[in-house]
């Protein structure tokens, strides 16, 4: 047996109503780190709280593979007390919340006890979970660019013909990238400046403009994540 299963075990005999759970959840987060050995790092943080008439004693750790993910990726692993029992919960946690399509599984404390390194082995669980989700999200996103590849080479036609339009009647077309929301093309003569003159200024609301819907983005801060479903 494990010094996880037999921490655990022994805490299950306690009345954890009179104990001070913080010390007992800094002991817990020494059995994890021991537990998970070189990959010790992988413990971000843990705390212990008192849930009706359960007590749960969460970790967040992240191991290699969740590093540098784009939503902040890490497994929250729960460890709860009833009844003179215990049971053992991951999930996959993102910076929007849980998100268990990602992983999640319970493992009750028969399964772990003949296990060497059980918090390792509940993350290789999450891991395979993880990995097959991945794969379908991978291909998934590969028919979604497949499909803008082909509304690109459909509206390429269409954009050759209006570039051609405004050469005719000699226009150009000005994106206004201080809106919000889908930014507005003006149609501007070329007989107009941005330029300093002596003219006029011209008032914004007489040059015609053309909503086609397009959305400001700033590749130096902003980036693109799939929509989970």
């Amino acid at each position: 047996m494990s010094n996880f299963t037999t921490f655990f075990n022994n805490m299950a005999k306690m009345d954890l109503e009179h104990q001070d759970l913080d010390a007992l959840s800094n002991l817990a987060q020494l059995v994890v780190k021991d537990d998970l050995g070189s990959d010790s790092k992988a413990l971000i943080t843990a705390w212990a709280e008192k849930n009706d008439i359960y007590y749960d004693f969460s970790f967040a750790l992240r191991p290699d593979y969740l590093v540098g993910t784009p939503d902040d990726k890490q497994v929250k692993m729960r460890v709860t007390f009833n009844e003179g029992d215990w049971y053992a919960y991951m999930v996959m946690d993102c910076e929007n919340g849980e998100c268990e399509s990602w992983g999640e599984k319970e493992f009750k404390r028969e399964e772990l006890e003949d296990k060497a390194m059980p918090v390792k082995f509940m993350l290789e669980e999450i891991h395979k979970q993880y990995n097959a989700k991945l794969e379908q999200e991978n291909a998934r996103t590969d028919d979604d660019i497949k499909i803008a590849v082909k509304a690109k080479k459909k509206m390429i036609k269409h954009i050759d013909a209006i570039n051609a339009i405004a050469k005719e009647m000699g226009v150009k077309l000005y994106v206004d990238r201080n809106l919000d929301g889908a930014d507005c093309i003006y149609v501007v003569p070329d007989t107009f400046t941005m330029e300093e003159s002596d003219q006029d200024e011209v008032a914004l609301d007489i040059i015609p403009d053309i909503d086609l819907e397009v959305r400001g983005f700033d590749s130096n801060y902003d980036h693109f994540t799939r929509i989970i479903k």
